[in-house]
């Protein structure tokens, strides 16, 4: 299913980013979520550590469309692609 996430997925709303990446998840059933991230007015560490905590915890992939430059360069610094091999961030 197609997520479109706005506001802020960040450490000070990491409960509320958690539950709405769960909820998303729950809705898209078995196929892979596809998460657009250009509404989203700011992320931090938290909240891409909250995308790779959903796709282990739910098992499910995870395509990500709209990641800003500066995120990316963090998504890779940090090995995500590593630690969660079926969340894909896509240009």
């Amino acid at each position: 299913g197609l997520c479109m996430l706005g506001g802020e997925l960040a450490r000070t709303s990491r409960h509320a980013s958690s539950a709405r990446l769960a909820s998303a998840t729950e809705s898209s059933g078995s196929g892979s979520l596809y998460l657009d991230l250009r509404r989203v007015k700011f992320i931090d560490v938290a909240g891409l550590r909250a995308i790779v905590r959903c796709s282990l915890d739910h098992q499910v992939g995870i395509v990500v469309e709209g990641l800003r430059p500066a995120m990316r360069t963090w998504w890779d610094l940090l090995e995500f692609p590593h630690i969660a091999p079926s969340v894909e961030v896509t240009v």
